[in-house]
């Protein structure tokens, strides 16, 4: 049994290796900044701030689920607290509302952080695709399991946006390849589709 003098040190030791993970994600995004700035290519311009971005959401997402401290992670506080992260850094204040309905239900620090990575996703291509330049609306995170371990995460915005349903950005975008990437290991799906003036992304995976 480790004495309280071991259990503190491999916690310092946890701590430590957190915030060199936070450090070094945030170096990396910051060299990209550098490479943004003496690209003159619009499309290479383009790309290089995606991939800051994500980068970025990725030390959001370490440091948020650093802040849990448990094994299992609380699904519902995880994406409230993603939620009102997104808001600070990708949400346009005051013109996209964003809400966040999800079951009392906790699952592995793996499998939040995918959520979460998926979650981001989803919300980016929501607002980025969804809505009209200026235009108002509201984004809503929903998530549930049902009792076979099936986790159910949905996006939904309002403004049916007819380039959001396209066949690029349904099956050829990089943010698409990124959420098929991180359900192969879960064995989950994803699909978009128009329910009358929504707009919904559907993921489903597995919490087994």
């Amino acid at each position: 049994m480790a004495s309280d003098s071991e259990t503190l040190s491999k916690e310092l030791v946890r701590q430590e290796a957190d915030h060199r993970i936070g450090n070094s994600l945030q170096l990396v995004a910051s060299l990209l900044t550098i490479q943004e700035r003496t690209v003159h290519d619009d499309g290479a311009r383009a790309a290089l701030a995606d991939a800051r971005q994500r980068i970025l959401c990725v030390a959001r997402l370490h440091k948020l689920l650093c802040a849990t401290a448990a094994d299992d992670v609380a699904v519902d506080d995880y994406l409230r607290m993603l939620a009102a992260d997104l808001c600070d850094t990708v949400v346009d204040e005051g013109r996209v509302a964003l809400l966040v309905n999800v079951d009392a239900i906790k699952v592995s620090g793996g499998l939040a952080g995918t959520l979460g990575l998926i979650a981001s996703e989803l919300v980016t291509n929501a607002i980025k695709h969804g809505f009209q330049p200026g235009s108002k609306g509201i984004v809503q995170i929903d998530c549930s399991m049902d009792g076979d371990g099936k986790i159910a995460l949905h996006v939904t915005n309002t403004g049916a946006n007819d380039a959001q349903l396209s066949l690029e950005n349904r099956r050829l975008g990089f943010g698409t390849q990124i959420i098929h990437a991180l359900l192969t290991k879960y064995g989950g799906s994803y699909d978009i589709e128009r329910i009358g003036p929504y707009v919904v992304q559907k993921v489903t995976l597995s919490a087994s």
